[in-house]
């Protein structure tokens, strides 16, 4: 078995910890008598495990890591679709994050004030005064707004801003309650209901037939140009095949929608974000 080293100790403490500590660091910084002009190593970090501070020790080696504060402090899980929505368009925007990945069976209270609802993701936005915003599309609505100034993601035509508040709302209102609810009680609720597994599995056809038949003939879901609908809306549908238990025919009834989850797939920002997701996957 391998030895564990002071620096696998070090990254063991859970990341919402370093949040804290983050919001402190000035303070750890001086108890270490370290000066915040001087970028800490892992000797410091080391030394200061052996001197039993283990917070603060924690706080500068993942500063060695980063060296600078991200741009945007996310919260999120590894195995859900919402908070990979945000990744690809941080991504997209070319914003610096960095990740906390929520113990939803320990939220702290450093989390909860945050996202008083207890859901991933948040974010908190350093460099707008430590904005903090929770709900998905909540949060790609608010990056796009100041992040991306050229329009590349959204629009400027009334009746295609409409459409895309519509198809965004859709997805909250219905492709991811209906799709959600199948997933919880086809996997992971405590008994099976066969008539709740029906009743969301219809569901779930239903909506896939309303996006079938707005996906005939077009390339995105709005005006021809790929933005911030379609990256809200891929991340539940890449889920189709497995939420229908079918990975082999599950988009043979609705080839638009497989021919456009595997368009978007492509995108510089979903494809990364998928990446960094398999990469959570194993690692939480």
């Amino acid at each position: 078995m391998k030895n564990r080293s002071h620096a696998d100790d070090i990254l063991s403490i859970p990341n919402d910890i370093i949040a804290v500590i983050w919001s402190n660091r000035s303070g750890f910084l001086n108890l270490l008598k370290l000066p915040e002009s001087r970028t800490p190593t892992e000797d410091d970090a080391i030394s200061g495990r052996k001197a039993g501070n283990q917070a603060c020790l924690t706080f500068i080696f993942r500063q060695q890591q980063q060296s600078n504060m991200s741009d945007i402090t996310l919260y999120s899980h590894a195995s859900g679709p919402n908070p990979w929505k945000v990744v690809a368009l941080l991504k997209e925007l070319n914003l610096s994050y960095n990740t906390i990945f929520v113990d939803f069976q320990n939220k702290t209270p450093d989390f909860l004030s945050k996202n008083p609802n207890g859901r991933a993701p948040a974010i908190v936005d350093h460099k707008r005064n430590d904005k903090a915003l929770w709900e998905s599309v909540a949060i790609l609505l608010y990056l796009e707004h100041h992040y991306d100034k050229e329009n590349r993601l959204w629009f400027t035509n009334e009746d295609e801003i409409a459409d895309a508040n519509q198809w965004l709302l859709f997805q909250a209102s219905g492709i991811g309650p209906y799709f959600g609810q199948k997933a919880w009680f086809s996997n992971f609720h405590h008994e099976k209901i066969p008539s709740a597994i029906e009743r969301y599995e219809k569901e779930v056809h239903r909506v896939l037939g309303v996006v079938e038949k707005h996906l005939e003939g077009k390339e995105y879901f709005v005006g021809n140009k790929y933005s911030i609908v379609d990256i809200n809306n891929y991340v539940w549908l890449v889920n189709v095949p497995w939420l229908l238990n079918d990975y082999q025919t599950a988009f043979e009834k609705y080839p638009n929608t497989g021919a456009y989850v595997k368009r978007l797939g492509e995108h510089k920002g979903i494809k990364e974000a998928y990446a960094e997701k398999a990469a959570a996957a194993e690692k939480h």
